[in-house]
């Protein structure tokens, strides 16, 4: 009998001391997990030439976007492998792991699963029924050059950073997915020209 009022008293205690007494700890803590945060891409800078004509710019384009531990299976890359090539975007299973693991750092921060979409591909996939519901569009920028190749070697261009890049910059907010000067006026001022993530 005392047994049984001890151990009664005692569970009564725990859920005394986890329910009212630390409430906000845990209602915090499970507001914590129910969000996650979505890095936005800075517009990176424009170059003009002395005349003001635009020599780098950027125009809109949009990625489908999405979580490692959303697509951590075989069967859901395959499956959304297919509804690419359904909609013209030639992305093997291959492919998606590749750029998975390229940019996988933490696995609660979100990811570029699809770049370079138009508005029109990306309309498509999302109004597609079998288009998997944890992902979503994220209009981004995309790096042009008005002048093609007459400035190409002064300019330089961007590219997506590489894993050497990212553990040298790492210190410079930097993170797998990103863009970055690789060579030229884009590389020399990379630190100007990048701006900040919101």
């Amino acid at each position: 009998m005392y047994c049984m009022t001890a151990s009664l008293l005692i569970l009564i205690s725990g859920l005394y001391f986890c329910q009212i007494y630390q409430s906000d700890k845990y209602v915090r803590l499970a507001h914590i997990n129910r969000l996650r945060m979505i890095r936005f891409p800075a517009p990176r800078g424009e170059i003009f030439d002395r005349n003001g004509v635009p020599l780098a710019v950027n125009d809109t384009t949009f990625c489908i976007m999405g979580y490692p531990l959303d697509l951590n299976t075989p069967e859901k890359l395959e499956h959304l492998s297919k509804i690419l090539m359904r909609h013209g975007i030639p992305i093997t299973i291959e492919d998606l792991q590749k750029t998975i693991k390229q940019q996988r750092i933490a696995p609660y921060r979100v990811m570029k699963i699809v770049p370079n979409l138009t508005m029109t591909q990306m309309a498509e996939l999302v109004a597609d029924y079998d288009f998997p519901r944890e992902l979503f569009p994220l209009s981004v920028w995309r790096r042009t050059y008005p002048a093609g190749t007459v400035a190409a070697n002064i300019l330089g261009y961007v590219g997506e950073i590489s894993e050497k890049e990212l553990e040298s910059r790492a210190e410079d907010g930097y993170v797998g997915g990103d863009l970055i000067g690789k060579s030229g006026i884009e590389r020399s001022y990379e630190s100007i020209l990048r701006g900040s993530p919101g």
